[in-house]
């Protein structure tokens, strides 16, 4: 039978149901804290460190998940070299080079005019006896002891645990606006110290009105350490308050970006956030600001890096599986770094176009409630992020932040396939990343093969590329789990939406790019894109010089909207139908170009009631995608009390519930537990899926909830399962082959649990795959 339908837990015994408690922005009750921590299993970091709370996208994390950790013990004194040796396996120039080579095949192919360099800068912590060592947060501490009579003992004794580091002990508080940083240099030659001084007087300056003042007084060394290499970047000692930076290259701007990083780790210090996707990502997207100011670093370009600035591309590669608690698993993994650092300093430069303020704003209010629980804790830094940038895209933060993988910090275990793929201008680049993850968040490289199909804008015609279909991805050597791919059509037929769809080890990938509209000198479209689910109509933009009337033909649009080049901005894309129906998209967009891909379609009207009886427990889906992003007014429930549920089966363990808004909302085609208040009533509109083609969705191995995706019914001896790459089968030959268990079961809220023949509209059901990587459900099309 399937899980248990959630109950509220009256009687004190531990459910299934994540019910009967409620998380909201500002609440968050305790119990749910120990379920979720016992139950859903929890990524273990270095030195000890992990997810105490697993909820996707709602982590807890109990120390910092991505810096380089050095260990110490009380009593004993680490031989000399220690450091520099713990420093070089967790940040090993040689795993880093593997996550180089692929920039490198970029530059080789010519995918990118520009030759910037690849560096990996990371923070540096110590530990002692397996607990964080926060040395400015202490002798900041030990003064306050230190200034009240009664607590002067207690003072010197936490003064003698401090390690020395010449730092003049303040009693500012966290984030005071006096407090500031001075620089010294070591190992520099007079003219290297003249030319960082005289770029940091500049660029400090900026830095304090963009992230804020320093968290404490510091005087930081910048030191010449030659034992880093350029690939590593160079580091950010939290304790020792010291940068160690390689010797400088003949790239001035891209050396002064990396130092310009670690400045800003210098500026968190003692208070940087426990994960790298917020870290990394806030001090990588501020560095962006900070350096393309007028004064502060000319002839700098923020796309110079390559795969480091993706703004442009961010949509196409906003993929789930970015998602970890670290961008440096302990096995030295290095697949998805460039990826993920590119795609979290993307994320955190759409909120600083919401709100210039952004970075200063959000560091003001942490500061002023921080605790060492609070850089861990990620419902309570977005609730901070929240009050800074009430909607980011026209969307509510939350319900944003939820929609952007890379700041997924949960672990989520099993195989998965990510593509980094890229628009050119007569062709696509794919780049395949093949990899495990385990339950610590540790990350395995897979070989294979992938087999590649190309459809064309109406998702009927099979394309042919020159290149072939198939994608080889090697378990060694030097990219292992990485394959690549340009495919260059030669029956394309001009400019349209291609959907490429990716096969490999069970997983499938597809992706939507504008084929022929994306150009690199200074006439081409600096704004383009396709739209999902319709081939004609137009597009209205307002926002830089702004287009009207811009023609879609073949699913897929472009145009400039600046005369000179693009610079950050937000911009309203509006695209109109041949019957009048409208989609309006919200962009924050940056240098270079940007590519949207809208979801359309048939517009549609639908409503029905749940009525409350018993418990007012439905599974439930929507058939249509709502047009609002906001579910509150879609299902006409106030947040506090809407209450719905998501089985998740790649969680581990036997508790895989998530609630929302811990959840992305999928529709159509997702189910969910739903209790209803009281009769309730959805006046849905929306997208409907194309009834002319097959509904496609992915189950996983055991139970899932599934929604019927039509607005009619849908009898069980009509859908198909397809594993893998095989051909489809009917559900009879899949149940007889063991892919899913015979039935599907329905709820009622009298009877319980049914075993039902047909898939009715805004209902949802339980279905068991029994493959272990899972299996694709078919719907038919819709027939006169």
């Amino acid at each position: 039978m399937p899980p248990e339908a959630p109950t509220d837990n009256a009687g004190g015994g531990v459910s299934l149901s994540p019910w009967g408690y409620r998380e909201t922005m500002h609440s968050r009750h305790p119990l749910l804290i120990a379920l979720m921590a016992l139950l859903l299993g929890s990524g273990a970091g270095h030195a000890g460190f992990r997810n105490t709370d697993n909820t996707r996208f709602a982590t807890r994390a109990n120390g910092p998940m991505g810096p380089i950790v050095i260990p110490h013990r009380s009593g004993v004194t680490n031989p000399a070299g220690t450091q520099g040796l713990l420093t070089y396996r967790q940040h090993n120039p040689n795993l880093l080079h593997r996550a180089a080579v692929t920039y490198s095949h970029i530059q080789d192919l010519n995918l990118t005019k520009h030759k910037g360099e690849v560096r990996f800068p990371r923070t540096l912590v110590h530990t002692l006896d397996g607990k964080l060592v926060q040395t400015d947060l202490a002798k900041r501490q030990s003064a306050s002891y230190t200034s009240s009579k009664s607590s002067r003992l207690r003072g010197r004794r936490s003064a003698r645990s401090l390690w020395a580091t010449g730092a003049t002990v303040s009693t500012a508080a966290i984030g005071d606006p006096a407090n500031n940083l001075t620089f010294q240099f070591e190992g520099w030659t007079s003219a290297e110290q003249a030319s960082l001084q005289s770029y940091l007087t500049t660029a400090y300056a900026k830095a304090k009105s963009i992230y804020g003042p320093p968290a404490f007084s510091n005087t930081v060394k910048i030191i010449q350490d030659t034992t880093i290499s350029d690939i590593q970047g160079g580091v950010y000692d939290t304790s020792a308050n010291e940068i160690r930076l390689p010797a400088l290259t003949d790239n001035f701007a891209e050396d002064t970006y990396v130092l310009l990083m670690l400045v800003l780790n210098a500026f968190h210090d003692d208070a940087i956030f426990y994960y790298d996707a917020w870290e990394q990502g806030f001090i990588g997207a501020a560095a962006y600001v900070i350096q393309t100011t007028p004064g502060v670093s000319p002839g700098y370009d923020p796309i110079d890096p390559g795969p480091f600035y993706c703004l442009s591309v961010y949509e196409a590669e906003n993929q789930e599986q970015l998602g970890n608690n670290t961008f440096y698993p302990a096995s030295g993994a290095t697949n998805m770094l460039a990826w993920r650092i590119a795609m979290a300093r993307a994320a955190w430069l759409k909120c600083y176009i919401e709100n210039e303020d952004f970075f200063k704003d959000f560091n003001t209010a942490y500061y002023a409630a921080y605790t060492s629980d609070l850089a861990g804790d990620i419902p309570s830094l977005k609730e901070i992020a929240a009050s800074v940038v009430p909607t980011v895209e026209g969307t509510p933060f939350v319900e944003w932040y939820e929609q952007q993988y890379v700041l997924d910090t949960s672990v989520q275990v099993g195989k998965k396939l990510y593509t980094w793929n890229v628009p050119l201008e007569d062709s696509v680049a794919l780049i395949c990343e093949l990899y495990q993850t385990s339950g610590a968040g540790d990350e395995t490289p897979l070989g294979g093969t992938a087999a590649t199909v190309y459809w064309d804008y109406t998702n009927g015609v099979e394309l042919y590329a020159e290149e072939g279909n198939a994608i080889a991805i090697s378990s060694s050597g030097a990219t292992p789990g990485e394959g690549y791919l340009i495919p260059t059509f030669y029956n394309v037929g001009g400019a349209q939406r291609i959907t490429v769809q990716i096969d490999v080890e069970g997983l499938r990938g597809e992706y939507a790019y504008p084929y022929a509209k994306r150009g690199f000198d200074s006439s081409s479209n600096n704004l383009y894109g396709a739209i999902v689910g319709d081939g004609t109509g137009s597009v209205d933009v307002t926002g830089g010089d702004g287009l009207a009337g811009v023609s879609v033909n073949r699913g897929v649009w472009g145009s400039r909207i600046t005369s000179t080049d693009l610079s950050p901005m937000q911009v309203e894309i509006t695209f109109t139908n041949e019957a009048g129906q409208s989609v309006t998209a919200i962009r924050n967009i940056g240098w270079d170009s940007y590519m949207c891909l809208l979801q359309s379609g048939s517009h549609a009207t639908a409503s029905h009631t749940f009525a409350y009886d018993v418990n007012g427990l439905y599974l439930m889906s929507l058939p249509l995608k709502p047009l609002s992003s906001d579910l509150t007014q879609v299902l006409g429930v106030p947040l506090e009390k809407l209450l719905l549920a998501w089985w998740n089966p790649l969680l581990a363990g036997d508790n895989k519930w998530e609630l929302w808004p811990q959840f992305e909302f999928h529709s159509p085609g997702q189910g969910y537990w739903w209790r209803v208040p009281a009769d309730t009533t959805v006046n849905l509109e929306g997208l409907q899926p194309d009834t002319a083609q097959t509904f496609e969705m992915d189950v996983k191995a055991g139970w899932n909830l599934v929604g019927c995706p039509r607005l009619s019914i849908v009898t069980l001896d009509s859908l198909q399962v397809r594993q893998g790459a095989n051909d489809p089968v009917t559900w009879d030959a899949a149940v007889a082959a063991h892919l899913v268990q015979d039935g599907i079961y329905a709820y009622d809220q009298t009877v319980g649990y049914q075993l039902a023949e047909a898939c009715q509209p805004w209902e949802a059901y339980w279905l068991r795959c029994l493959v272990s990587d899972g299996v694709t459900l078919i719907f038919p099309a819709v027939t006169e």
